[in-house]
């Protein structure tokens, strides 16, 4: 039946959910993490084998908004996964590689002992990633920032570099 079509407009923090032919509902998404979170990961997952200019132009705008902090000329090219974008921050004039994973966000480990070593020249807090400028992350280079990482300017990392901020070794934990 045509009344049962529906369609959904998004906008900061609501959706709203209108029926044609009927009354416009809106839909508080702050109270529906999950729906936030699906919604994210589709269009993250439709932008991710984008190709071409539009490709890169549509990333980039995305993650502008996305990221902690994105800087300008940032180039995000296709296949690249980013874990939690609100902890990430990227400088001017960074390339992010094909099939490149960024994975930031604190890790939460229930019933386990967890030993933390405290490393006085770290800049950053545990679960960010921050990628200085002119840095180049190369192919399918991996970025685990449970830790934190701070990369500073002017890096360049070859094809399949992996960094860990976090391990789960249960030797560690003496």
């Amino acid at each position: 039946h045509p009344s049962d079509f529906c369609k959904v407009i998004q906008r900061p923090q609501f959706a709203y959910i209108s029926r044609v032919g009927g009354r416009t509902t809106r839909l508080h998404l702050q109270y529906y993490p999950g729906i936030l979170v699906m919604m994210f990961s589709l269009i993250e997952s439709c932008l991710r084998g984008m190709g071409g200019r539009i490709g890169r132009y549509l990333r980039y705008a995305y993650y502008k908004r996305r990221l902690k902090a994105c800087g300008k000329g940032v180039f995000i090219d296709m296949g690249v996964h980013i874990i939690n974008p609100e902890s990430v921050s990227i400088g001017d004039g960074v390339w992010i590689d094909k099939n490149c994973v960024l994975i930031a966000g604190k890790v939460s480990i229930r019933n386990e002992k967890v030993k933390e070593i405290e490393n006085k020249d770290f800049k950053g807090s545990a679960g960010e990633i921050h990628i200085g400028s002119h840095s180049h992350m190369g192919l399918m280079t991996i970025v685990q920032g449970h830790g934190g990482v701070w990369i500073g300017p002017n890096f360049t990392s070859s094809a399949g570099v992996k960094i860990y901020s976090f391990s789960n070794d249960p030797g560690a934990c003496h």
